[in-house]
């Protein structure tokens, strides 16, 4: 659990199974996006119950189902749908609306994590807490950049007065948001929030980490299954840098 007396809840947004990942289309089949969406979302959800950085875990999703149902069970989540907390069908929309409805409930703290880090683990995000704590000023935030520029790790405070921007180039515009809210912010970049998981590119990045034993347990027996394991004689440079 968090240490400090401010109660944090994570909000982790995963898309329908059913629907995840259509741009990996053209290198794995419709089930196995399924699989591999729902291995990665196990594997973040298993990070942040191992992290303690969390007094509630939250899954939010656009659409019900056993296999979510049966991710919020195992690890002690409150699950929502989109339209249970907002009004229109947006992600960011229904971030606001838990923000509100955590505020509500006496916390004024997110941390919003993506479900699609396959590289994500407890360490990364101890590290961001302590970023976060690390902060002087009473209103503050931390911003985790993915390589796309967009924000795969988000922790802010006043989260119910904060204006959500996720999607492309979201970085930038929470940079922005945080100036306008007069948030103290500091920015991560570290390889475990870097990578998330869009294009035939990123698959294959995510093929050699997982080779490399760098992936969470679900996801690195999916890869293994779908691809079993040959002699590595290189790791990519960007890989073996980190």
């Amino acid at each position: 659990m968090n240490s400090s007396t401010e109660v944090v809840w994570a909000v982790v947004p995963i898309k329908s199974f059913s629907q995840a990942k259509t741009r990996l289309s053209s290198v794995l089949t419709s089930d196995d996006r399924q699989r591999l969406a729902c291995a990665m979302a196990d594997d973040v959800l298993s990070a942040i119950r191992a992290s303690g950085v969390a007094d509630l875990l939250c899954i939010l999703t656009d659409r019900g189902s056993p296999a979510i149902d049966e991710l919020a069970m195992r690890y002690g989540a409150l699950a929502l749908l989109d339209r249970q907390v907002a009004a229109v069908p947006s992600l960011n929309a229904a971030i606001a609306g838990v923000a509100e409805l955590a505020h509500a409930k006496g916390a004024d703290t997110v941390m919003i994590v993506h479900s699609d880090l396959p590289l994500l683990n407890a360490t990364a995000l101890v590290n961001v807490m302590q970023t976060w704590h690390s902060l002087p000023a009473s209103r503050r935030a931390v911003l985790a950049r993915s390589k796309d520029g967009g924000t795969s790790v988000l922790l802010v405070n006043h989260a119910k007065s904060f204006a959500y921007q996720f999607g492309a180039g979201s970085f930038a515009l929470h940079r922005a948001e945080c100036a306008r809210l007069e948030h103290t912010i500091a920015t991560i970049e570290q390889l475990p929030t870097v990578l998330d998981i869009d294009t035939p590119d990123d698959f294959e990045l995510l093929r050699l980490a997982a080779q490399a034993g760098r992936c969470g347990p679900h996801t690195t027996a999916l890869i293994a299954a779908l691809y079993p394991f040959e002699s590595m004689h290189a790791m990519e440079p960007a890989l073996c840098a980190n």
